[in-house]
């Protein structure tokens, strides 16, 4: 009963601002990766919703053994993969922190090649955004909030829920063609 002209559509925002900002962290020493390297990260607490699992089967086989690729997902409860790692003599690259917070987290974002959220179920991830404010592109699942965020080939690529072959090759995608990267990373800005 309300009139269309008195709604208003606030979207979930983040300050951009933030993630433009030089940091001093350095994503690539903290962890032992080597100066080089390509880094694909993923950012939230662990929970089923967040489907890990699909993401590491997925890394693994994008990555091909190159061991110049790393995976590095951060959250409260993610080290719970641990044995997945294990099983995975092709996960080596892959690391799993319980979190980083202000500029540590800020310099993650702006420093990773590929932000990768694999859910199979969401609300409205604000994890995405972050990525889109540091200008990451990214490779995103079709569930509620992602699809609202990343427009598919314009600011990202948008795969199957569960697809570990459409999600490996998004990221194989990203991962060879930098050019490709930069012109999503430019569209999550600008969007």
């Amino acid at each position: 009963g309300v009139a269309p002209c008195k709604i208003i559509d606030i979207p979930n925002g983040v300050e951009s601002a933030r993630f433009r900002l030089p940091v001093s962290f350095d994503l690539r020493s903290r962890f032992g990766m080597p100066k080089g390297c390509r880094v694909v990260l993923s950012v939230g607490r662990e929970s089923w919703g967040k489907d890990y699992e699909m993401g590491i089967r997925a890394f693994v086989r994008a990555a091909g053994g190159d061991p110049d690729v790393y995976y590095l997902i951060l959250g409260k409860g993610v080290r719970k993969w641990e044995h997945l790692k294990a099983e995975l003599p092709e996960a080596a690259n892959v690391i799993l922190c319980e979190g980083l917070h202000g500029d540590e987290l800020t310099g993650a974002y702006q420093q990773a090649d590929v932000f990768f959220l694999p859910s199979v179920k969401e609300t409205f991830p604000l994890v995405v955004v972050e990525a889109m404010a540091a200008g990451l592109p990214e490779v995103v699942t079709d569930v509620s909030g992602s699809q609202d965020a990343i427009k598919d080939e314009e600011n990202g690529l948008v795969v199957p829920p569960g697809d570990v072959e459409a999600a490996a090759s998004a990221l194989r995608r990203l991962l060879d063609d930098q050019s490709l990267g930069k012109r999503l990373g430019a569209g999550n800005r600008e969007r």
